[in-house]
């Protein structure tokens, strides 16, 4: 656990606070990070770092995750 609490609790703090490299940082701290945390850290991605192409393997993980979507679902959860 560091200083300022439980890594799950400072990931989750991170992307509120714009912080990149605390939440990949505590990312890697923690077991495989669900689709929502996953999606949060996406956008935190694609805001600090638009030339990194994190977003196309997360929507890859929902479909992968949400085998029965639709193509407007689909839609839907890339256009967050």
């Amino acid at each position: 656990m560091t200083s300022q609490g439980h890594p799950r609790s400072v990931f989750r703090r991170a992307p509120e606070c714009g912080n990149l490299v605390v939440a990949e940082a505590t990312a890697k701290e923690l077991p495989p990070l669900n689709l929502v945390d996953a999606r949060e850290l996406t956008i935190l991605i694609a805001r600090k770092e638009p030339r990194r192409r994190v977003a196309a393997r997360w929507l890859r993980r929902y479909l992968e995750e949400h085998s029965e979507t639709t193509i407007d679902e689909a839609a839907l959860a890339a256009a967050w």
